[in-house]
């Protein structure tokens, strides 16, 4: 019996295959290209907040280091800051956050939609789920995106607890503060419903449209 490759579909790429279901299939024909210098110089930075979440420690320590081959400088310093900033505020007001956890929004025989929440988190007593990205690009990125509601379902799912209310965070301080949208779980089950599901299954129809 001829095994089913598994398709994954990105989070981070979610407008585009919601939005044109054809593009998955037309993508997976493309070779794959290196990441440019700004992907990396975000994936350290990323990678220099975990560490300093986990380990107790300051970013302002890591200035002049390398972090995964990318020097640290004042402007990597700053992203790291204010993101730890965003996690050690929620893990105080919630409870309970983790961070750089994977997670499976759906998982079928034939396709997953997948990927790495940067932030996710919760409080037992109010039924909040939280769900941040850090974002150290320059193009303005808004909160209620599709990319943060597949996240907040895989979080969910990933956390196995009821909950009332999901808030999406984005923290990218070039453009100023943190900027939030809150949901019910109602709404972003309806939402799964009626376009996520559609979309992937769409995606993975033999003739897919454009």
């Amino acid at each position: 019996m001829k095994q089913i490759k598994q398709t994954l579909l990105r989070p981070s790429a979610a407008a585009r295959w919601i939005a044109c279901p054809a593009s998955v299939q037309l993508s997976a024909k493309m070779p794959m290209g290196e990441s440019g210098a700004a992907a990396q110089r975000g994936t350290a930075i990323h990678s220099l907040s975990e560490s300093c979440f986990m380990t107790s420690s300051l970013p302002e320590e890591w200035l002049g280091v390398e972090v995964e081959g990318v020097r640290m400088d004042e402007d990597a310093i700053t992203y790291a800051r204010k993101h730890l900033d965003y996690i050690e505020g929620e893990e105080k007001r919630l409870g309970n956050v983790f961070v750089e956890q994977y997670v499976t929004a759906l998982d079928t025989h034939n396709v997953r939609v997948a990927g790495t929440a940067d932030v996710l988190g919760w409080s037992d007593d109010t039924g909040e789920f939280v769900i941040g990205d850090l974002k150290t690009g320059r193009g303005y990125v808004d909160a209620d995106s599709d990319q943060m509601r597949i996240y907040a379902l895989g979080g969910m799912r990933l956390a196995k607890k009821q909950f009332k209310t999901v808030t999406m965070t984005i923290v990218q301080p070039v453009h100023g503060v943190n900027r939030s949208h809150t949901m019910t779980v109602s709404e972003l089950l309806k939402w799964e419903r009626n376009v996520l599901i559609p979309a992937v299954q769409a995606a993975m129809a033999p003739d897919p449209k454009v």
